[in-house]
């Protein structure tokens, strides 16, 4: 009976560990002043919190480029991200660098380098969600 505890205490810590998912939070500052904090990532979703000029929030996801998820003195809600400016990511801390190209029609190609800022970013063999 023993050995059958341990065993599944050990399995459920091992599939625990595998499934713990780190995610990196970011500073961001307010740009505008009576910036609304919402439930949910539109307008229609009601208020929970306003926030002034210069506040910073935390966000915690920006996978949608309209509306980040933010952490406030412990109140969790959604921010426009053009009310946002997200402090400088710091080469130590960022999660995943790429390169990216791009080239077009007349043979001109352009590269740099950047970073991926959200969660569950899906790399395709094309430029459209088909491929």
């Amino acid at each position: 009976m023993r050995k059958s505890i341990l065993r599944s205490l050990a399995f459920t810590a091992a599939l625990t560990m595998m499934l713990t998912v780190s995610a990196s939070a970011e500073s961001a500052t307010v740009t505008g002043n009576g910036v609304n904090v919402r439930s949910g990532p539109g307008v229609s979703y009601p208020v929970v919190d306003c926030l002034a000029k210069g506040e910073t929030v935390t966000v915690t996801d920006c996978s949608n480029n309209s509306w980040y998820a933010v952490e406030y003195n412990g109140t969790e809600g959604f921010m426009s991200s053009s009310y946002l400016n997200m402090a400088p990511a710091d080469s130590a801390e960022s999660d995943a660098a790429i390169t990216i190209t791009a080239s077009v029609s007349d043979d001109n190609s352009d590269s740099g380098n950047g970073y991926i800022n959200a969660m569950y970013v899906r790399f395709r063999s094309g430029p459209a969600s088909s491929y």
